[in-house]
Protein backbone atom coordinates (compact mmCIF):
# COMPACT_ATOMS: atom_id res chain seq x y z
CA UNK A 1 0.00 0.00 0.00
CA UNK A 2 1.07 3.60 -0.99
CA UNK A 3 2.26 5.76 2.17
CA UNK A 4 3.22 8.86 1.90
CA UNK A 5 5.46 8.90 4.91
CA UNK A 6 7.44 6.06 3.37
CA UNK A 7 8.02 8.24 -0.59
CA UNK A 8 12.41 8.37 0.70
CA UNK A 9 11.99 4.80 0.69
CA UNK A 10 11.13 3.62 -2.77
CA UNK A 11 13.00 3.29 -5.62
CA UNK A 12 13.13 5.39 -8.95
CA UNK A 13 10.95 2.27 -10.52
CA UNK A 14 8.63 1.97 -7.56
CA UNK A 15 8.10 5.91 -7.94
CA UNK A 16 7.47 5.40 -11.29
CA UNK A 17 4.95 2.51 -10.47
CA UNK A 18 3.01 4.65 -7.54
CA UNK A 19 2.92 7.37 -10.14
CA UNK A 20 1.48 5.90 -13.37
CA UNK A 21 -0.67 3.87 -11.51
CA UNK A 22 -2.11 7.32 -9.92
CA UNK A 23 -3.28 7.09 -13.76
CA UNK A 24 -5.09 4.15 -13.65
CA UNK A 25 -3.12 2.21 -15.80
CA UNK A 26 -3.02 -1.47 -15.75
CA UNK A 27 0.39 -3.68 -14.49
CA UNK A 28 1.26 -4.13 -18.28
CA UNK A 29 1.13 -1.00 -19.17
CA UNK A 30 2.86 0.50 -16.54
CA UNK A 31 5.59 -1.75 -16.78
CA UNK A 32 5.43 -0.83 -20.84
CA UNK A 33 5.55 2.92 -19.96
CA UNK A 34 8.22 2.35 -16.84
CA UNK A 35 10.79 0.61 -19.98
CA UNK A 36 10.16 3.30 -21.98
CA UNK A 37 11.12 6.09 -19.23
CA UNK A 38 14.49 4.21 -18.08
CA UNK A 39 15.35 3.13 -22.43
CA UNK A 40 15.68 7.26 -22.30
CA UNK A 41 17.25 7.85 -18.52
CA UNK A 42 18.99 4.73 -17.00
CA UNK A 43 19.40 6.95 -13.69
CA UNK A 44 18.40 9.68 -11.86
CA UNK A 45 21.46 11.42 -12.71
CA UNK A 46 21.11 10.70 -16.59
CA UNK A 47 17.50 12.38 -16.69
CA UNK A 48 19.49 15.52 -14.68
CA UNK A 49 22.03 15.80 -17.70
CA UNK A 50 19.79 15.16 -19.92
CA UNK A 51 19.05 17.49 -22.91
CA UNK A 52 15.56 19.00 -24.11
CA UNK A 53 15.29 16.51 -27.27
CA UNK A 54 16.10 13.69 -24.94
CA UNK A 55 12.92 14.71 -22.82
CA UNK A 56 11.12 15.75 -26.32
CA UNK A 57 11.36 12.02 -27.28
CA UNK A 58 10.07 10.32 -24.28
CA UNK A 59 7.40 12.46 -24.18
CA UNK A 60 6.27 12.01 -27.91
CA UNK A 61 6.04 8.24 -26.59
CA UNK A 62 3.45 9.13 -24.38
CA UNK A 63 2.31 12.89 -24.27
CA UNK A 64 -0.41 12.73 -21.61
CA UNK A 65 1.16 10.75 -19.37
CA UNK A 66 4.17 11.86 -19.95
CA UNK A 67 3.74 15.41 -19.89
CA UNK A 68 2.01 14.70 -16.64
CA UNK A 69 5.84 13.57 -15.05
CA UNK A 70 7.55 16.06 -16.00
CA UNK A 71 5.42 18.95 -14.90
CA UNK A 72 5.64 16.27 -11.30
CA UNK A 73 9.62 16.34 -11.38
CA UNK A 74 9.43 20.33 -12.04
CA UNK A 75 7.16 20.70 -9.22
CA UNK A 76 9.66 19.39 -7.15
CA UNK A 77 12.51 20.99 -8.24
CA UNK A 78 10.55 24.41 -7.60
CA UNK A 79 9.37 23.25 -4.50
CA UNK A 80 13.19 21.91 -3.54
CA UNK A 81 14.59 25.55 -4.60
CA UNK A 82 11.93 27.16 -2.39
CA UNK A 83 13.08 29.86 0.42
CA UNK A 84 11.41 31.02 3.01
CA UNK A 85 9.82 34.34 2.81
CA UNK A 86 11.30 37.21 4.88
CA UNK A 87 8.51 39.01 6.80
CA UNK A 88 10.76 41.14 8.60
CA UNK A 89 14.05 41.97 10.82
CA UNK A 90 14.96 41.49 14.00
CA UNK A 91 17.25 44.74 14.40
CA UNK A 92 17.38 44.90 18.66
CA UNK A 93 15.31 44.35 21.80
CA UNK A 94 14.19 47.58 22.22
CA UNK A 95 12.65 47.86 18.46
CA UNK A 96 11.13 44.24 18.21
CA UNK A 97 9.75 45.09 21.61
CA UNK A 98 8.21 48.32 20.75
CA UNK A 99 6.64 46.65 17.73
CA UNK A 100 4.99 43.77 20.24
CA UNK A 101 3.51 46.59 21.98
CA UNK A 102 1.76 48.03 19.44
CA UNK A 103 0.71 44.23 18.01
CA UNK A 104 -0.24 42.69 21.20
CA UNK A 105 0.22 45.67 23.78
CA UNK A 106 -4.22 45.45 24.34
CA UNK A 107 -4.92 42.41 23.64
CA UNK A 108 -8.32 40.75 25.59
CA UNK A 109 -5.93 37.53 26.78
CA UNK A 110 -3.12 36.20 26.97
CA UNK A 111 -1.42 34.79 23.97
CA UNK A 112 2.25 33.50 23.32
CA UNK A 113 3.51 34.25 20.12
CA UNK A 114 6.81 32.61 18.34
CA UNK A 115 8.91 33.99 15.88
CA UNK A 116 11.61 31.82 13.53
CA UNK A 117 14.48 33.22 12.57
CA UNK A 118 17.56 32.79 10.29
CA UNK A 119 21.21 33.18 11.26
CA UNK A 120 20.80 36.54 9.84
CA UNK A 121 17.91 37.11 11.88
CA UNK A 122 15.28 37.55 9.65
CA UNK A 123 12.18 36.23 10.25
CA UNK A 124 10.67 33.61 8.69
CA UNK A 125 7.93 32.36 10.67
CA UNK A 126 5.22 33.70 13.14
CA UNK A 127 2.94 31.39 15.03
CA UNK A 128 -0.04 32.29 17.78
CA UNK A 129 1.63 28.99 19.59
CA UNK A 130 -1.33 29.68 22.68
CA UNK A 131 -4.23 31.52 23.59
CA UNK A 132 -5.02 31.58 27.13
CA UNK A 133 -7.53 33.64 29.46
CA UNK A 134 -7.30 36.68 31.25
CA UNK A 135 -4.52 35.90 33.68
CA UNK A 136 -2.75 33.04 32.20
CA UNK A 137 -1.20 31.27 28.95
CA UNK A 138 -0.30 27.80 29.65
CA UNK A 139 1.70 26.11 26.56
CA UNK A 140 3.77 23.82 25.84
CA UNK A 141 7.68 23.43 24.90
CA UNK A 142 7.18 20.84 22.43
CA UNK A 143 4.89 22.79 20.61
CA UNK A 144 7.25 25.33 20.04
CA UNK A 145 10.23 22.86 19.17
CA UNK A 146 7.93 21.79 16.46
CA UNK A 147 7.65 24.76 14.64
CA UNK A 148 11.10 25.67 15.26
CA UNK A 149 12.41 22.73 13.55
CA UNK A 150 9.59 22.39 10.59
CA UNK A 151 10.42 26.11 9.31
CA UNK A 152 14.30 25.28 10.20
CA UNK A 153 14.49 28.14 12.54
CA UNK A 154 18.19 29.05 13.32
CA UNK A 155 16.80 30.90 16.62
CA UNK A 156 13.56 31.64 18.32
CA UNK A 157 12.03 34.57 20.20
CA UNK A 158 8.62 34.28 22.06
CA UNK A 159 6.52 36.62 23.55
CA UNK A 160 3.37 37.04 25.67
CA UNK A 161 1.21 39.88 26.65
CA UNK A 162 -0.32 40.57 30.13
CA UNK A 163 -3.63 41.93 30.02
CA UNK A 164 -3.23 43.34 33.31
CA UNK A 165 -1.10 46.22 31.63
CA UNK A 166 2.13 45.68 33.38
CA UNK A 167 4.48 43.20 31.65
CA UNK A 168 6.57 42.30 34.93
CA UNK A 169 8.09 38.97 34.60
CA UNK A 170 6.92 36.16 36.77
CA UNK A 171 8.75 33.05 38.18
CA UNK A 172 7.28 30.65 36.23
CA UNK A 173 8.03 33.29 32.75
CA UNK A 174 11.44 33.00 33.83
CA UNK A 175 11.15 29.71 34.47
CA UNK A 176 9.71 28.77 31.16
CA UNK A 177 11.74 30.37 29.33
CA UNK A 178 15.72 29.07 30.66
CA UNK A 179 13.82 25.81 30.48
CA UNK A 180 13.14 26.21 26.82
CA UNK A 181 16.57 27.65 25.80
CA UNK A 182 18.11 25.20 27.66
CA UNK A 183 16.10 22.62 25.39
CA UNK A 184 16.53 24.35 21.95
CA UNK A 185 20.41 24.70 22.67
CA UNK A 186 20.23 20.65 22.32
CA UNK A 187 19.02 21.19 18.94
CA UNK A 188 21.42 23.81 17.84
CA UNK A 189 18.75 26.53 17.93
CA UNK A 190 19.08 29.86 19.61
CA UNK A 191 16.37 31.56 22.26
CA UNK A 192 17.47 35.37 21.33
CA UNK A 193 15.27 36.77 23.49
CA UNK A 194 11.74 36.01 25.74
CA UNK A 195 9.00 39.23 26.13
CA UNK A 196 6.57 40.26 28.17
CA UNK A 197 4.07 42.94 26.76
CA UNK A 198 2.52 45.51 28.29
CA UNK A 199 -0.12 48.08 27.38
CA UNK A 200 2.37 50.98 27.08
CA UNK A 201 5.89 49.03 27.62
CA UNK A 202 7.61 45.94 27.79
CA UNK A 203 10.04 43.63 29.60
CA UNK A 204 12.90 41.51 27.60
CA UNK A 205 14.17 38.64 29.85
CA UNK A 206 17.95 38.84 27.36
CA UNK A 207 17.59 42.64 28.65
CA UNK A 208 17.17 41.85 31.77
CA UNK A 209 19.94 39.11 32.29
CA UNK A 210 16.82 36.60 33.56
CA UNK A 211 17.92 33.64 30.98
CA UNK A 212 21.24 32.44 30.69
CA UNK A 213 21.53 32.38 26.22
CA UNK A 214 21.30 29.52 24.00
Amino acid sequence: MFKISKLDEYSVTELLNIFYWSHGLSNTKRQLIINQYQACFKNELAYRQACITDYQKLLDKNPCLQAGLFVAIELGRRIERATPLKIGNVVSSQSFGELLIASMGLLPQEELWLYGLTAKHEIIMKKTVHIGSITSCPFFIRDIVRYALKYNSQSIIIAHNHPSGHPNPSKNDIALTNRLADIVKVLDIKLLDSFIIGNQNYSSLRELGLFVEG
